[in-house]
């Protein structure tokens, strides 16, 4: 018995990394039809790179010390280190389309597996902050999940503006600000109305907070009583650019939409859209981004991005099993082992799996080896 196996890691056998590998070649090949590049950037990350206001949680991450005696982290979330390599690499283009295919570290969440460990991939646009764009990323996200022949499908759409507007509004103390969104995100009305209580907050902003945890559904209608809520410009640019991202949406996808200004992303660095994809029955969300248009200004210039992310690894187990190919064995003797490779050689050049063995090769490690590459509905030379 093993012991002391990792906690929020697995291993993947060889069915579980086919279809992750088939996953991310479906994806990669619909990201680069759209114009986006791939891109890498490294396991590793300093830790400082993620001390800034809205970078995700820090005690999430796994970090380790390098031989100087830095602080790293195993790269958290792809978003900020992409918005890094982009103000390194790339400090004088204005329009910049990027996708990338890398692995996730971070403390196991629940509802994906409970792993520290994922594939994911995804795209990032940089210097267009036009809705139309914005919607063209959800349309991204759509057709990358039917490519995967994943139906039942539908959206919700928020906006992280909206909500900022208000806090703003209410003139609120971070900490404040962080209790409130927690219990908007997980629909606490209890809660919520005893902190409103609590902190004497006004008639309107009051109002607005204890109808955002039920302001969700048909985009019209919640899109009309969001107007009626707005107490700041900040919050009417929120609720007319989402208007837009809808409008320009009719032309590009056609599953269900649902727009709920009460859910938020954990990665606060988002300003405008926020959007999650999910299939029915599914137990977590299947594509998650959004837009953020300060996150470049941590790095270097100011470049409006939009962008999202897919858990290939999730995703993968989501998908019927792979068939495998069935490869082809054959048995040599010495009269015939420089005939029979040379043959062999061949068809794997065309394309064929083929596996050559001794014809006198009775050994219990053979017998592992044929057992292993499921062997037994072989097709015999």
């Amino acid at each position: 018995m093993v012991k002391n196996f990792p906690d929020g890691v697995r291993d993947l056998t060889s069915e579980d990394l086919q279809l992750v590998e088939e996953t991310a070649t479906t994806i990669r090949r619909l990201f680069q039809s759209y114009g986006y590049r791939s891109v890498q950037t490294p396991s590793f990350e300093s830790y400082d790179l993620y001390h800034f206001p809205g970078a995700p949680d820090r005690n999430s991450m796994l970090k380790c010390i390098d031989a100087s005696g830095r602080v790293l982290v195993l790269r958290p979330d792809a978003t900020v280190p992409l918005a890094r390599m982009v103000a390194m690499n790339y400090p004088q283009e204005n329009s910049l389309r990027f996708s990338y295919q890398t692995t996730i570290f971070r403390k196991a969440e629940a509802g994906v597996g409970d792993l520290s460990e994922w594939h994911q991939a995804g795209i990032e646009t940089f210097g267009d902050a036009t809705p139309e764009v914005d919607a063209e990323v959800i349309s991204i996200g759509v057709e990358a999940l039917l490519a995967l022949q994943l139906n039942n499908l539908h959206f919700d759409l928020g906006h992280a503006g909206f909500l900022a507007g208000l806090f703003e509004s209410l003139s609120l103390q971070k900490e404040q600000e962080k209790e409130l969104m927690g219990y908007v995100e997980s629909k606490n009305l209890p809660e919520l109305e005893r902190a409103i209580r609590t902190w004497d907050l006004s008639q309107e902003g009051a109002r607005a907070l204890l109808r955002l945890p039920q302001l969700y559904g048909q985009p019209q209608a919640v899109l009309k009583e969001a107007r009626s809520l707005c107490l700041n410009e900040q919050m009417e640019n929120a609720v007319s650019n989402l208007a837009q991202v809808v409008e320009n949406l009719k032309d590009l996808i056609d599953v269900p939409l649902q727009l709920d200004f009460g859910f938020t992303n954990r990665m606060h660095y988002y300003t405008g859209l926020i959007f999650k994809g999910y299939m029915q029955n599914a137990g977590t969300a299947l594509v998650s981004g959004g837009r953020y248009n300060d996150l470049s200004t941590q790095f270097g210039p100011n470049r409006p991005a939009c962008g999202f992310g897919l858990n290939l690894s999730y995703l993968s187990t989501l998908l019927p099993k792979a068939i495998a190919q069935i490869p082809e064995v054959v048995r040599y003797s010495k009269e015939t082992r420089k005939l029979i490779l040379q043959k062999a050689r061949v068809k794997r050049q065309s394309g064929s799996i083929v596996i050559t063995l001794s014809e006198g090769a009775n050994s219990p490690a053979d017998q592992e080896v044929v057992d292993l590459r499921n062997l037994k509905e072989a097709i015999q030379w």
